[in-house]
């Protein structure tokens, strides 16, 4: 976890692709898709890990959750990279603009 440390525990574990956005569908489409699909995981899968690294944009109702969550140490969110790829794999990443985290979603 890259030194960091989490309060909590998970029942499972998940790693989220977020893929940037086409060029040819509205940032602001794409925002109310991925924030519909994540909320759906955050209210059907509490108690559960997942982890991500991407380079597109978070739903603002999504980076108040994980901001809130590593308050109290059950999320982490940092600028860079985290997971090294395997050799001949590319992938579609920003690197000036990649971020790393996970969380713990809470029952509450």
């Amino acid at each position: 976890m890259s030194g960091h440390r989490l309060e909590g525990r998970w029942i499972k574990a998940y790693e989220v692709h977020l893929l940037p956005r086409a060029k040819k569908t509205s940032l602001t489409l794409f925002l109310e898709e991925m924030a519909a699909d994540l909320e759906f995981l955050k209210a059907r899968m509490p108690g559960c890990l997942f982890m991500w690294e991407t380079s597109a944009p978070l739903p603002a109702s999504i980076r108040e959750y994980v901001r809130g969550q590593a308050e109290r140490g059950m999320a982490i969110w940092e600028k860079g990279q985290w997971f090294p790829g395997p050799p001949g794999a590319g992938k579609d990443i920003k690197k000036s603009k990649c971020r790393y985290g996970c969380v713990i979603v809470s029952e509450k």
